[in-house]
């Protein structure tokens, strides 16, 4: 299990430092060396909503040519007004489409907090929403992944969730290999960038955890995706253990605290049964 509270950081540098309260980026960087006894306590704070009834997967709009008001065009062919006059009226021109989106099915918002109910979740964000049905498969479990697609006029844009997915996926698969040398190369020269936009915007305080009256950094965070990218960017600079599991192909943690050992090949014992069994009969 990843112990979310904490992310080690180098003496004179991290990827959280130099850092001031209300600033509204972060970037994570390549590290070497990184002695893990140097802690900071780190806390996101994250509340986001889920649609009662669920999401529909709407497909994509192509662009189309938009009617030309026919008043607008007899007043332009007939009669010599200034453009001003004729700012009311549909010149025609072309409707851009709309993308693949997953919508809101018109339910309440249910509010809960994600990161604290499912320890992990990058990882099943990086496992299921690489095509258009894993992505509305993982809404439907967690909610839509920014602020359009709470809104329902908006949705959520498909491809940028998958894209999303991809490039995380490819960032976890190299790091769970153990190459160093290609994920630096992934994220040189200007490493990842996070919370950029005033949309994705993350916040950073200091406060003091009310149970161990100890300072501890807060990040509040706007949308799941940029939560998710916070979430991983904790894991891979924490150094933590994650193996790929040889039945579902699911990523897991392995090493203490987690309830996997360091040589564990599986994500759960059923797999390893799974697997064994499978393996036994195909070899009959």
């Amino acid at each position: 299990m990843l112990h979310r509270e904490t992310i080690p950081l180098k003496p004179r540098w991290s990827p959280l430092f130099p850092c001031y309260p209300l600033l509204s980026c972060i970037i994570w960087k390549p590290i070497s060396n990184m002695h893990r006894h140097h802690v900071a306590q780190l806390h996101i704070d994250f509340s986001w909503k889920r649609d009662q009834r669920g999401y529909c997967l709407l497909p994509a709009e192509p662009p189309k040519a938009k009617p030309i008001n026919a008043m607008a065009a007899f007043l332009r062919a007939e009669i010599t007004f200034p453009p001003s006059l004729l700012a009311g009226f549909d010149r025609g021109g072309l409707d851009p489409g709309k993308p693949q989106r997953i919508v809101r099915c018109g339910g309440n918002l249910v509010a809960y907090r994600p990161l604290i109910e499912f320890d992990g979740l990058f990882r099943q964000f990086t496992h299921l929403a690489t095509t258009p049905a894993g992505v509305l498969d993982f809404i439907e479990k967690f909610g839509p992944l920014t602020l359009d697609g709470l809104d329902d006029k908006q949705g959520e844009d498909v491809q940028t969730i998958i894209e999303n997915a991809q490039i995380m996926r490819r960032l976890l698969d190299t790091y769970t290999r153990g190459d160093k040398t290609a994920l630096v190369r992934l994220m040189e020269p200007s490493g990842i960038g996070i919370g950029k936009t005033e949309i994705a915007r993350i916040e950073a305080a200091l406060i003091v955890d009310p149970v161990t009256r100890t300072p501890k950094l807060q990040l509040t965070v706007r949308d799941l995706l940029t939560a998710l990218w916070v979430q991983f960017g904790q894991a891979i600079s924490s150094g933590a253990m994650i193996r790929q599991c040889q039945h579902c192909g699911a990523l897991f943690e392995v090493g203490p605290g987690t309830g996997r050992r360091l040589d564990a090949k599986f994500c759960s014992d059923d797999h390893r049964v799974v697997f064994n069994s499978l393996k036994r009969i195909q070899g009959r």
